[in-house]
């Protein structure tokens, strides 16, 4: 039987969140993008799904516009001492950030996919990480690396109720042993394939968006 590593992290956001509640996802022309940025070891790359498919994989980290409230399923290839190896993480944004008007790319929730986590998934175990905006009450008193998020390790108990303890979560991020069936269009592997956002920016520093 797989066992279970759970993490919760620190995310230090600009804005404020709305409500701690998951919110269901929202209809047109309500939806909204939440900007996000996944982060993971050098020289990896991820990719998001589009009808029923994964489409070109990019280098992380890589941001994208994701629907509050959707799941969404990522491949990440180019491990680093994996070689050939992949995992497939899902993503799922349950609250969104208000930043000052027009600034929301510049401030995305960022989601870390470690190498550890990455390893932990390979054999066999599975990794929840749940992103939260930490309550500055309930700050944790220790000095935080800017290169990574701080993390706090549970071994027991819903890891969304407990990031709800020390702040708001906005984010949970899944990764263990799922593989596609190869055979046909996995509709439950992909949750759907619901749409996404593509964000770059150009040298010149402007944001593009892409929708797929």
């Amino acid at each position: 039987m797989n066992k279970t590593a759970i993490y919760i992290l620190v995310c230090f956001l600009f804005g404020s969140i709305a409500s701690a509640q998951t919110p269901a996802v929202p209809s047109a022309p309500q939806r909204y993008y939440q900007p996000v940025k996944i982060q993971c070891p050098a020289g990896a790359k991820i990719a998001f799904a589009a009808g029923g498919q994964f489409v070109e994989r990019k280098t992380a980290p890589y941001a994208a516009g994701l629907l509050v409230g959707a799941d969404y399923r990522t491949k990440i290839t180019n491990i680093p001492n994996e070689p050939g190896k992949e995992v497939f993480p899902t993503v799922k944004v349950i609250d969104r950030t208000y930043p000052p008007a027009g600034q929301a790319l510049k401030f995305p929730i960022v989601i870390e996919i470690t190498q550890e986590d990455i390893e932990l998934a390979l054999d066999g175990k599975f990794v929840t990480r749940v992103i939260y905006l930490e309550d500055p009450r309930k700050a944790l008193p220790v000095r935080g690396d800017t290169g990574s998020q701080l993390t706090t390790d549970i071994k027991s108990g819903d890891p969304i109720n407990q990031a709800a303890m020390l702040g708001i979560p906005v984010a949970v991020l899944y990764l263990g042993g799922r593989v596609p069936n190869s055979l046909q269009n996995d509709a439950v592997f992909f949750h759907g394939c619901p749409p996404w956002a593509e964000i770059t920016k150009t040298p010149a520093g402007r944001y593009e968006i892409a929708f797929h």
